[in-house]
């Protein structure tokens, strides 16, 4: 006679994985305008304004300097706040990040460290003359 010991395991993990993001996923534009899009305007911003100094300078007008630069901030904190959208509300109780959870973190982070350096890019433009 054989007799057959089992041991119980421990009660396994059920929550439902969030799929992988494919390449027709929604949300993966939304989440790659989050990550990349902070930088890429942080180097906009200050692409334009190099453009537009000199023609600033000879019209004496720095309204359009600002304007510009006011855009290029709207625009990082848009890409920080759709990023934000993607954030999952149980985050916290994750012991494991997905990559789109991943993603939407630092999409937010960077937006907060982009808009930093636009407004550190805007006070020249604030408390300088165009000429200087």
């Amino acid at each position: 006679m054989s007799v057959l010991v089992t041991q119980e395991s421990p009660p396994l993990d059920l929550r439902r994985a969030p799929e992988r993001p494919s390449a027709t996923d929604r949300s993966a534009p939304a989440l790659w305008f989050g990550l990349l899009g902070p930088s890429f305007l942080v180097l906009l911003n200050l692409e334009i304004s190099y453009a537009l100094t000199p023609w600033a300078c000879r019209s004496g007008d720095h309204f359009t300097m600002m304007v510009a630069t006011a855009l290029i901030f709207v625009m990082d904190v848009l890409a920080g706040v759709v990023a934000a959208r993607h954030l999952r509300r149980d985050w916290i109780e994750d012991t494991v990040l997905t990559r789109p959870a991943f993603t939407a973190m630092l999409g937010v982070l960077l937006s907060a460290l982009g808009a930093a350096v636009i407004i550190a890019q805007w006070m020249p433009t604030l408390y300088l003359s165009t000429c200087q």
